[in-house]
């Protein structure tokens, strides 16, 4: 029984490790996603709304 477990340990560790990863990078690819979607829609709103646009560096001038 204690022979084995040297064996076991590193493997469950391991296991645990790479679900984290994969938990991480789906995490990161999310975030990701969003953000293009975001500053896409920034960037669309920007082109339909130039009047908005106008108006607020109006009021950074004043």
């Amino acid at each position: 029984m204690f022979q084995n477990f040297p064996r076991i340990f590193p493997l469950s560790y391991f296991a645990k490790f790479s679900i984290s990863l994969q938990n991480l990078s789906i995490s990161l690819q999310s975030s990701l996603h969003n953000l293009s979607i975001s500053l896409q829609n920034q960037y669309f709103s920007s082109l339909l709304l130039p009047s908005n646009s106008h108006r607020i560096a109006d009021r950074g001038r004043v």
